[in-house]
Formats: structure tokens, sequence, C-alpha cells
């Protein structure tokens, strides 16, 4: 199992967020998913946040879910396609006046 802090394989980086792993084939996407994340450790509020600013009519499936940076022992398992209409972030967001926390959300664009 691959430790997420100080890794990324994300392309949006900001300073807060401590590690960031991506299966994103769109980069603006994956700049939602951290984005949303980096606003609010408060899952609801991720996916309310992604709903609101999603460029898109069609139907989309959000997933997110909090998950603790100190608890190494955790394992999210999904499949991934290389499909323009996915995208997945486990992001791991430290800020200044906050413990850190961390979110996977994971969105499907329904064609």
């Amino acid at each position: 199992m691959q430790r997420l802090e100080n890794s990324t394989t994300c392309a949006f980086t900001d300073s807060t967020v401590q590690g960031c792993l991506s299966h994103c084939a769109d980069p603006n996407l994956e700049r939602l998913l951290i984005q949303s994340a980096m606003a609010s450790y408060k899952t609801a509020d991720v996916i309310q946040q992604i709903s609101q600013n999603i460029s898109t009519t069609l139907d989309t499936v959000i997933i997110s879910a909090y998950v603790s940076p100190s608890d190494w022992t955790q394992l999210i398992s999904y499949v991934y396609f290389n499909d323009t209409n996915y995208c997945s972030v486990f992001a791991n967001i430290k800020k200044p006046t906050m413990f850190p926390y961390g979110i996977f959300t994971s969105l499907q664009i329904v064609s």
C-alpha cells in the first residue's frame, strides 16, 4: 500500500494538499474534486460543491468519503477505466488552523 503523505499523482497542486492520488483523464475534473475537498472536510459539502460547479448537463454519480490520514491500514479498492467521464481523487489536506484530513472522491458522468 502506498502512503499518501508527500506523494502525488495529481496534476493540480496547492500548498494545503499534502498528498494526492488521482485516476482522472480530465484535468478539469481532477481540479474540481481537489478544490471541493480543500473547501470542506464534510463529505456532503464536497458533493454539493461538485454538483454545483460541474460543467455538464448529463447525470453524474458522486461518492465522497472521509478517510483518516493517520490510519494507513485503510484500503480503498475500486476498478478504474481510462474514461474521460470518470475521475477519482484521494487528497490529504492540511490547513493551518485544522487537523489534517483525507477525502476520497469518485465521480462518473453518465452518458
